[in-house]
């Protein structure tokens, strides 16, 4: 046997593998499960179904941490609805609104001691932190093989819920598996 046709061999089934990549189909799928993060998505663990030209987007990341001095819960739960515009072969072009909720909770314990009298008094502070978030704009989905990063931007408005509100530019990402 030559090496041409040992190469040959080997590669063949690589090859007869890969093939789907350089098909003419839109290779991403109805189901997309991944990492997202920005001001309207909100960030964490993301899933994305597609509904033919529809789709919707649950992002959310529950974090807690405890030690002898500090407490601290932070959640962000994201809820999008998408709209796909325009498929091609690599790059879809799609447009998102949604809305992000975004919650934290610290309970700091700092231990003062005061001197000449060598006095411990503890000061326990507590703070809550709320904010939604309101937004869309269009996005680009850059799709290769069943990988999919998604660049997305456009206007929010933010609210903490108590007095502060604003509208400003956005942007997110995600990097998803399609299945």
């Amino acid at each position: 046997m030559t090496n041409k046709t040992i190469l040959l061999i080997v590669l063949v089934p690589f090859l007869l593998d890969f093939s789907t990549v350089f098909s003419d189909e839109n290779q991403v799928g109805t189901y997309n499960i991944g990492l997202g993060a920005g001001f309207v998505t909100g960030y964490g663990l993301s899933y994305r179904q597609w509904f033919g030209k529809n789709g919707a987007q649950i992002t959310l990341t529950p974090y807690y941490s405890s030690d002898t001095s500090e407490t601290n819960f932070t959640m962000s739960f994201g809820v999008v609805g998408l709209r796909m515009l325009k498929e091609a072969r690599f790059v879809n072009l799609f447009a998102y609104y949604g809305a992000h909720f975004w919650y934290s909770y610290d309970k700091r314990t700092d231990l003062i001691i005061s001197y000449p009298q060598t006095t411990e008094v503890s000061q326990v502070t507590y703070t809550r932190n709320k904010k939604i978030f309101v937004g869309g704009g269009p996005g680009l989905d850059i799709h290769f093989w069943k990988l999919s990063f998604n660049v997305m931007f456009g206007l929010d408005f933010t609210s903490d819920m108590a007095n502060s509100t604003g509208i400003n530019f956005t942007g997110e990402t995600g990097l998803y598996y399609s299945f």
